[in-house]
């Protein structure tokens, strides 16, 4: 499927999956691009550090997106119970690498220590035998 991102002058051709289990469709993408932003992380984090510090937005990305951005981040910021420093928190999130700024949930699994659904080597037994009595 071709996606536009911020940055490239072309699309780009992702690759798409259907999940056997759950049915969604997958769609890979760049790993510094959110899902369902065409922008960067860092063009988000910039945004936000200039609104919060210096509280005027980018010239070169559009202000109503970055009003969403700011938008979101308050949000977070009220989950968190967490208004005194902003700033202070975004850097703690920069940090451990937790920033995504989007209103969808992001699952990452770390497939070394989960459990597989499926045993990790063939399996064949030998069934009873039927019988008609």
């Amino acid at each position: 499927m071709l996606r536009y991102f911020i940055g490239f002058k072309t699309g780009i051709w992702m690759k798409r999956w259907r999940c056997p289990d759950c049915k969604a469709v997958h769609t890979t993408r760049p790993i510094q691009y959110c899902p369902g932003i065409q922008y960067t992380r860092h063009q988000q984090v910039l945004s936000l550090f200039s609104k919060l510090s210096r509280n005027y937005f980018l010239k070169s990305i559009p202000r109503q997106t970055q009003q969403h951005w700011r938008k979101l981040f308050l949000r977070q910021l009220h989950k968190k119970n967490n208004w005194g420093n902003p700033i202070g928190y975004l850097q703690n999130k920069l940090k451990t690498g937790q920033f995504w700024l989007t209103k969808r949930t992001i699952l990452y699994e770390n497939w070394s220590s989960a459990i597989a659904p499926y045993l990790s080597f063939a399996l064949t037994t030998k069934g009873q035998s039927f019988r008609l009595e």
